[in-house]
């Protein structure tokens, strides 16, 4: 495949089966393809593989890149237009970061900008113990599946991502603050940090990424900003010195020539293409394998979603996917859709107000001790003022009134000092305020907002609800039968505020143009059920994927299988 490295142009333009591959013929059908793209007219300067045994020897021994060389010469192209820059998937040495930890379970590492760094594997999995139960998580994308996966589920790039996370940092370096005996969590999250960095460095596929997420990672490579060449060059000099420590404990030798040889690669390619071309800008998040992944991933999906798929069936997708992009397909419109479904809207509605019904006849009184009662909570403060602020911040994209911002935000620009004095009642929800604002301020780069007191306070009483019925078999059975289980729990959220007059009233506010603050009671209530019942999949996904691996409880290994055989108890 061929993609553009200033534009959004790809195409496949050789496929060639084979049963075995090595070095020789990978340089025999390299160069078919660099002499026919370049008598065509393309102007070639990278070529990406993954790391492939086959592949470093093809760059080593064919192409003589070595001993710091990184660039060959094209012979079918006029200088200084004929540099070709070799490189291994930036994407791929994500997993070999990854699967390398797994392997290792520790790395002993030099100090990076003055940093102490020592990653432990204990500590990812300390970490997702402490939060596996819990509704709401500080590091939402540790599972079981990313700190144990399966061995072909280690070449998913998506469990590397998630493994490190920023907001797997974030919640090392939050629990390492809270107790002495998890100091060594900030050395993991000193690390993780590195990672994460590199990978948003590589991967800026567009010029205002950076803006969106107030990220100065995510900036492309400028003319006249070189600051991420400059930290690829810090992390290429940190990685040598890595591999001359004398330990075992790191990288493979395989992981460290790739990870060298493409950071060197990245580093003087950009250097080439700003003085050779007027581009002023060069996206990294081009350069790697995506496109190609992305095209197998269509081919699969038009071959049945069949994982094993033939030549045959690479070849009808491919012609699919070629007169799909000529074809406008034209099917229902939305408004056909919609009176398609507009029936089975009215039938639901109306069984979920059943259900609401009899779930509020089973849930303790909403003036009730364990109804109005946090403490089971205490942990999650931080973290719920964390997800209160991004709820605050959704529910303003929708609404019109500038004044309401006094209802939802708790911030300088928008507060008025006279803020929600009748929840002073709840201590649970004003509790703990340092502890959330560090938190706040751990992940913060200038975005987030800071939610008000209501606001947070109507997030906790939310999720006490939520746990209250899922901590609960019957009740949990109920909603989780239900045609609309977000329905069924915003109908029963909104009943519980209504029939406690201690929380009506508390919640019972007013902006200056007399909007109620209980309009957005029950979107509080949708997102909150939203962010619980994340989890809870995930929970259920860990418990499956954890009875899937060798030597489970379900499912007995290899070893315990024949012993059974051998013994007599399996015909």
């Amino acid at each position: 495949m061929i993609t553009g490295g200033a534009g959004s142009f790809f195409d496949i333009v050789c496929m060639v089966p084979l049963t075995r591959i090595n070095n020789e013929v990978i340089n025999g059908w390299w160069w078919k393809v660099v002499e026919s793209l370049t008598m065509i007219g393309f102007r070639i300067v990278t070529s990406i593989s993954d790391g492939h045994s086959a592949n470093r020897k093809f760059v080593t021994d064919n192409l003589q890149c070595r001993n710091g060389k990184s660039h060959i010469e094209n012979p079918f192209a006029a200088p200084p237009f004929n540099r070709i820059h070799p490189l291994f998937d930036t994407i791929h040495l994500m997993k070999g970061l990854y699967t390398n930890l797994l392997n290792k379970g520790e790395f002993e590492c030099p100090p990076f900008e003055d940093q102490v760094v020592r990653p432990r594997l204990s500590h990812f999995r300390s970490l997702y113990e402490e939060e596996t139960c819990a509704a709401i998580r500080y590091a939402p994308k540790l599972n079981h599946k990313v700190i144990a996966p399966m061995p072909i589920e280690r070449c998913n790039v998506d469990l590397s991502v998630r493994f490190y996370h920023e907001s797997t940092a974030a919640a090392l370096r939050h629990y390492s603050n809270e107790s002495e005996t998890r100091k060594e969590w900030n050395e993991t999250a000193a690390f993780v940090d590195i990672v994460n960095r590199y990978f948003k460095t590589i991967n800026v596929k567009t010029t205002t990424f950076a803006g969106r997420k107030r990220d100065e990672f995510r900036k492309p490579v400028c003319r006249d900003d070189t600051t991420q060449i400059k930290f690829l060059q810090n992390l290429l000099t940190w990685i040598e010195e890595w591999e001359k420590m004398p330990t075992k404990k790191k990288l493979s030798r395989e992981t460290f020539f790739a990870l060298k040889f493409t950071l060197r690669g990245i580093i003087k390619l950009c250097k080439y293409l700003l003085v050779t071309t007027d581009l002023s800008y060069i996206l990294l998040g081009k350069f790697n394998s995506d496109p190609i992944e992305r095209r197998f991933g269509n081919y699969r999906q038009l071959s049945g979603a069949n994982f094993f798929v033939s030549l045959k069936q690479i070849l009808e997708s491919e012609k699919k996917i070629r007169i799909r992009s000529l074809i406008k397909f034209d099917k229902l419109d939305a408004q056909d859709l919609r009176n398609l479904c507009k029936d089975k809207n009215e039938a639901t509605k109306k069984r979920v107000e059943e259900e609401c019904e009899l779930l509020v006849s089973l849930l303790n009184d909403p003036e009730s001790d364990e109804a109005m009662d946090l403490f089971d909570l205490e942990d999650r403060f931080a973290i719920v003022f964390y997800c209160a602020g991004s709820i605050a911040r959704s529910i303003l994209l929708r609404n019109k009134c500038e004044k309401c911002k006094f209802l939802l935000l708790d911030d300088k620009k928008y507060s008025t000092g006279e803020q929600a004095t009748n929840l002073d009642d709840f201590p649970s929800a004003t509790k703990e305020l340092k502890q959330n604002d560090q938190f706040l301020s751990l992940n913060d780069r200038g975005g987030l907002l800071r939610p008000s007191q209501v606001v947070y306070a109507t997030s906790l009483f939310a999720l006490k609800l939520r746990e209250e019925i899922f901590q609960d078999e019957d009740l949990r059975k109920i909603v989780m039968s239900s045609a609309d289980p977000r329905a069924l729990f915003v109908s029963c959220w909104k009943k519980r505020v209504e029939s406690s007059c201690h929380l009506f009233q508390a919640l019972n506010q007013h902006c200056d143009d007399g909007h109620s603050f209980h309009k957005f009671v029950p979107d509080i209530g949708e997102k909150c059920f939203n962010l619980a019942s994340k989890n809870l999949a995930t929970n259920i996904n860990n418990n499956v994927h954890q009875s899937r691996k060798r030597g489970g409880d379900s499912v007995p290994s290899s070893k315990a299988r024949k012993i059974s055989k051998l013994s007599g108890h399996q015909k």
